[in-house]
């Protein structure tokens, strides 16, 4: 596996894998209604252009990606859904929190989805609250979690 820095050629391949996660991977914990909400945002192929995105390949077929914003919150992290608990993900956070040293970062946060909690937890990360989110007047149940750097 290789871990690389997003290029604007991955964008289309990206957003493939976030709507295929979404709805495959997510569908145990949300509802169908959710999931269409959810893997349509608009808007979120700025967050890659203007984030720290890495995107993880296997044989050059992109098999995950996260996102790190500047002040340590990482937005989002996917791995394909037909290669899940190999590590990548894992990997990926690894290699951001490797990034977030180098800006002098302390902490990481996230909003980590039910369905991707336990992942944050095991890596370190603890749970400052559970809470509802609304995207267009739905509600979304995830938890905002740290994870101290130092």
């Amino acid at each position: 596996m290789i871990i690389r820095s997003y290029a604007k050629a991955d964008a289309d391949m990206l957003l493939n894998l976030f709507q295929q996660t979404i709805k495959t991977v997510n569908r145990e914990h949300y509802s169908t209604e959710q999931l269409d909400i959810w893997s349509g945002q608009a808007g979120w192929i700025n967050r890659l252009e203007h984030n720290v995105t890495l995107v993880a390949t296997i044989q050059s077929y992109i098999v995950g990606f996260i996102t790190m914003k500047e002040d340590g919150l990482i937005d989002l992290l996917y791995t394909h859904k037909n290669f899940q608990r190999q590590g990548i993900a894992s990997a990926l956070l690894k290699a951001v929190e490797a990034r977030a040293y180098t800006l002098g970062l302390t902490a990481l946060q996230t909003e980590a989805s039910i369905t991707a909690e336990p992942f944050f937890e095991a890596q370190g990360f603890r749970i400052v609250k559970k809470q509802q989110k609304k995207v267009q007047e739905l509600a979304f149940t995830n938890y905002y979690m740290t994870k101290s750097l130092i």
